[in-house]
């Protein structure tokens, strides 16, 4: 009877194991990769090697998403194929940026030392402050990003509209129903409520989009 607890954690851990290792087989931008995962009482590590930060994002993402892990400690490593020095990843950066369809004379600044990218400048909404980070991550060669950012508040669009406007979405796409609650002050968005990890992403993004946010 003293071991029953401990071999139910270990079945559970077990069965928990082979899905996150199942779900990283399946996604598209993982698949390629050898992710080591260990799962111990429900927190989960996972090692390995990709090659852009985005991909690294990307696995914490995927494992986060899964119902019973109870937290994630990602040691993937970002690694380069030989020497890739900061000029590179400027430009490789720069390439990014001009080739995402979301991000037009947004006018942010790139600094790069040693991998470590520092983005500075201002945006006109979250959304477009996202699009910059996520283009940025898939650089080769990007080991670290440090947003500084700003995004510039809308004067046109008061809170009230805010609101409106995220509930409408959230209506449309079938997000949280009556169970989130929203709220917005000088432009901040608040959620509360209950949401399992999938539809509080999809709520987060779906926010974020919205003019004035």
């Amino acid at each position: 009877m003293i071991n029953l607890p401990q071999k139910d954690n270990n079945n559970r851990d077990t069965k928990l194991k082979k899905t996150i290792e199942e779900f990283i087989r399946r996604d598209k931008n993982l698949s390629g990769y050898d992710i080591n995962v260990r799962v111990l009482k429900g927190k989960t590590t996972i090692q390995g090697v990709v090659d852009t930060l985005a991909d690294k994002t990307q696995a914490q993402k995927v494992v986060e998403s899964i119902e019973g892990v109870g937290g994630v400690e990602n040691n993937i490593t970002v690694s380069t194929d030989g020497a890739v020095d900061d000029r590179h990843v400027y430009m490789e950066i720069q390439q990014e940026l001009e080739g995402d369809p979301r991000l037009k004379d947004t006018g942010v600044k790139v600094q790069v030392h040693k991998g470590k990218v520092t983005l500075s400048g201002k945006v006109d909404s979250a959304h477009e402050k996202h699009a910059v980070q996520d283009a940025v991550s898939k650089a080769v060669g990007v080991k670290q990003v440090i947003d500084n950012i700003n995004v510039g508040k809308s004067t046109e669009i008061d809170d009230a509209d805010i609101v409106n406007e995220v509930r409408r979405i959230f209506a449309v796409e079938g997000i949280g129903g009556s169970r989130l609650k929203v709220s917005s002050k000088d432009g901040v968005v608040s959620l509360e409520g209950e949401a399992a990890v999938e539809e509080r992403n999809r709520a987060l993004e779906a926010a974020a989009k919205i003019t004035g946010v």
